[in-house]
């Protein structure tokens, strides 16, 4: 019987965890390991659903599964997987390798979660926790089709009306978190300036804004 499929491998927290510490290798020394596993374990408990779904020992286990699945006779590990493994380990084995992160994970997954303060968001990690913001400036302001960042707020809305449920909420929520999280703007730019140049606090007011006064106008029961 097959117990596993590819999507083990080429999805979800096997592959993020190594294509993490692929990253850090291939930085030239500008990551750290530890740090950037930080950032992996931190995501994960970003949220009750994500926390719920997949705690972080299950992400340990998981690369240790993986790692034996790497050795059985019976298994093909897909080709980009092991391309990834290959890059990564080294000298090392791949199972090896993949049973080092795994316990690397779970020593880490002791530590209270790091601050922004000390370390402070990756790209990735704004993209991976704003993704309707993260969308919004390639869809909304790059290329330069409206005159303000207002008229790209209402185009946006107008664009996404009747169904608001699937946006709309969603982009108001991550400004009003964005807010909550980086009161200053100090705060702000450290985090999330390189990945979204556009954003201040006055912008995410705007958006809050828009969005809470459509809601109210359009989706309220008279």
């Amino acid at each position: 019987m097959i117990s596993h499929t590819g999507s083990l491998f080429n999805e979800g927290p096997a592959r993020r965890v190594l294509e993490t510490a692929l990253r850090v290798q291939e930085s030239g020394g500008s990551l750290d390991l530890d740090a950037e596993l930080k950032r992996v374990i931190r995501t994960s408990r970003a949220t009750g659903s994500s926390r719920w779904l997949c705690p972080v020992p299950v992400i340990a286990a998981l690369l240790d599964q993986t790692a034996d699945l790497t050795e059985a006779a019976d298994v093909t590990v897909p080709r980009t997987f092991g391309e990834r493994l290959d890059k990564a380990r080294g000298e090392t084995s791949g199972a090896e390798y993949l049973h080092t992160l795994a316990g690397v994970i779970r020593l880490l997954e002791h530590e209270p979660d790091a601050s922004f303060e000390e370390l402070p968001m990756a790209e990735w990690e704004v993209s991976v926790r704003f993704p309707a913001l993260s969308g919004f400036g390639p869809n909304w302001i790059y290329d330069g089709e409206y005159e303000s960042l207002s008229d790209s707020i209402q185009a946006f809305i107008v664009s996404e009306h009747p169904f608001c449920d699937d946006e709309l909420h969603g982009i108001a929520g991550e400004a009003q978190l964005l807010l909550v999280l980086f009161p200053g703007p100090q705060a702000i730019a450290a985090n999330i300036g390189r990945a979204l140049p556009w954003v201040t606090h006055e912008v995410l007011r705007e958006l809050c804004r828009a969005v809470n006064d459509h809601m109210w106008a359009a989706h309220s029961a008279s």
